[in-house]
C-alpha cells in the first residue's frame, strides 16, 4: 500500500464567530479558501441551526432534502445525523446520500458535533 497527499487538503478558519453576521471581504475570502481547499474547518462554534443554515449559506443557496425524516423541527432545512436510529423491525438506519438525481454541480455539505448524551465530547 502507498499513500500520497491530496492535491488539496482543508484549511482551518481561525477567529471568526460564524453566530455573528460576516461582512463582505470575509465571505469573499472564505468563498477562496473553498474553491482552493474544498474544506473548510470552523472550530469551535456554537451555533443555532438558524445560524448554521446563514453560514452554510454564505456558499451558495441550500438545496431542499428529499427525506424529511432527519429534518429538525425548528429548522427543517438541516439535517441531523445519528448511529441511533432503527426501523421499527431493529435494523439500524443506514444513511445513504445518492444525489444522481441532481445535476452536476458543486455542493457544498455542513456536518456539526454534538456529543450524544452519555459519551465524550
Amino acid at each position: 500500500m502507498r499513500s500520497a497527499p491530496c492535491p488539496t487538503t482543508p484549511a482551518e478558519i481561525r477567529g471568526i464567530d460564524l453566530a455573528r453576521p460576516v461582512g463582505g471581504a470575509d465571505r469573499a475570502a472564505f468563498y477562496h479558501a473553498f474553491v482552493d481547499h474544498s474544506v473548510l474547518v470552523f472550530r469551535d462554534q456554537q451555533l443555532t441551526p438558524r445560524q448554521l443554515l446563514a453560514g452554510v449559506g454564505m456558499f451558495g443557496a441550500v438545496f431542499p432534502q428529499y427525506n424529511s425524516r432527519f429534518a429538525l423541527p425548528e429548522c427543517p432545512e438541516i439535517h441531523y445525523i445519528s448511529n441511533q436510529d432503527f426501523y421499527a423491525d431493529g435494523k439500524r438506519y443506514i444513511l445513504r446520500r445518492g444525489l444522481s438525481h441532481r445535476p452536476l454541480e458543486r455542493r457544498v455539505a455542513a456536518q456539526g458535533h454534538r456529543a450524544a448524551r452519555g459519551s465524550p465530547a
